[in-house]
């Protein structure tokens, strides 16, 4: 139980701080970051209805990321908070009409897209992601070794 809870203190984040960690230095400029509601709501596949979702927009000239670089950022946002559904919009402030990238990930169904102008729209298929281990996940993971040891003891 103990080992629990440290592990949710451990990995708490705000929405605020986790804007202002993407925009620091050499990553986005400041004030690109936002949390918003698509207009009109996202229609997911296994709800069939429109469903108002978070997404995470960024603004930013001359943005455009590679799925790697999408799907690390994708990682990240999935450790600082819990969510059933991401939906990350990437769009050039160069050309504010279009999207740069555009990525979204189930995680009840353990798949998404990735969508990049590079790729003429298509969109690529996303496989089973997790959140990016953080260094003292390992340490964490010790812990409830060691409680689930002592438990069965």
């Amino acid at each position: 139980m103990i080992a629990n809870q440290l592990a949710k203190v451990a990995h708490f984040n705000t929405r605020a701080n986790f804007l202002r960690g993407l925009e620091a230095p050499g990553r986005f400029p400041p004030n690109s970051c936002t949390f918003a509601k698509p207009s009109p709501s996202v229609i997911r596949h296994q709800r069939g209805d429109p469903v108002p979702v978070n997404c995470l927009e960024i603004h930013a000239p001359g943005i455009d990321l590679d799925l790697e670089t999408a799907t690390a950022l994708l990682q990240e946002w999935m450790g600082a908070e819990e969510l059933d559904y991401y939906r990350i919009s990437m769009r050039d402030d160069n050309d504010p009409t279009s999207r740069a990238c555009l990525i979204y990930y189930d995680i009840e169904d353990k798949k998404g897209k990735y969508r990049a102008k590079e790729l003429g729209g298509r969109g690529q298929d996303l496989k089973a992601i997790t959140p990016a281990k953080r260094e003292w996940d390992t340490t964490l993971d010790h812990l409830h070794a060691l409680a689930y040891q002592q438990y069965t003891e």
